[in-house]
């Protein structure tokens, strides 16, 4: 195999999300990706940290580019319209960058830089729930409940298991919406 001329840890990131976002997070190896880039496996280990370090790097830079999809969905928006936007910039992401999106959803640990990455991305989130009025553990309580809805939600959905008869995008406008009532009346302490 002839080496990939150029080849940089940025571009060995940006071919791992392709495989991920072409067949699934699960398909992302280092043979695969050696394979893709045309060079050895042993190759790779010059710009990520085996498997477990590339996976670490993709969800870096995955988490990076939602968290700039998420900031750019809501500016100058607030209240319902910023909720409903930040929700189809989760769905919109999905589905563009479904690997991408799968290698999002990884615990931090003592990694400081992807934690800090992760609270960067958090941020839009934060603001919207802020145009309702929340703060402090109040924000937070909500924030978990409109994240893990909208994670759960989209991850039900690439697992094809939503199959009752209706549309399954207007089912998660939907759940958006009641999101609004609740956060319209919301306790704020």
């Amino acid at each position: 195999m002839a080496t990939q001329v150029g080849l940089d840890h940025k571009a060995v990131v940006e071919a791992a999300a392709a495989i991920a976002d072409e067949q699934g997070l699960g398909a992302l190896t280092l043979a695969a990706l050696a394979n893709r880039l045309g060079i050895r496996s042993q190759s790779l280990y010059a710009h990520v940290d085996g498997l477990e370090g590339l996976l670490r790097d993709l969800a870096l830079h995955s988490v990076r580019l939602l968290g700039d999809e998420l900031r750019s969905s809501v500016i100058g928006r607030a209240g319902r319209d910023a909720l409903a936007a930040i929700g189809d910039a989760y769905w919109d992401f999905a589905e563009r960058r479904p690997g991408a999106y799968a290698s999002t959803i990884r615990d931090p640990g003592d990694d400081s830089e992807l934690d800090a990455a992760n609270l960067r991305a958090a941020e839009a989130l934060t603001r919207v729930l802020e145009s309702f009025g929340l703060d402090g553990a109040a924000e937070v309580h909500a924030h978990r409940a409109v994240w893990s809805g909208i994670h759960g939600f989209i991850t039900l959905e690439h697992a094809g298991v939503m199959h009752r008869p209706a549309s399954v995008r207007e089912s998660y406008r939907r759940m958006i919406t009641m999101f609004g009532d609740a956060l319209e009346s919301a306790p704020r302490a």
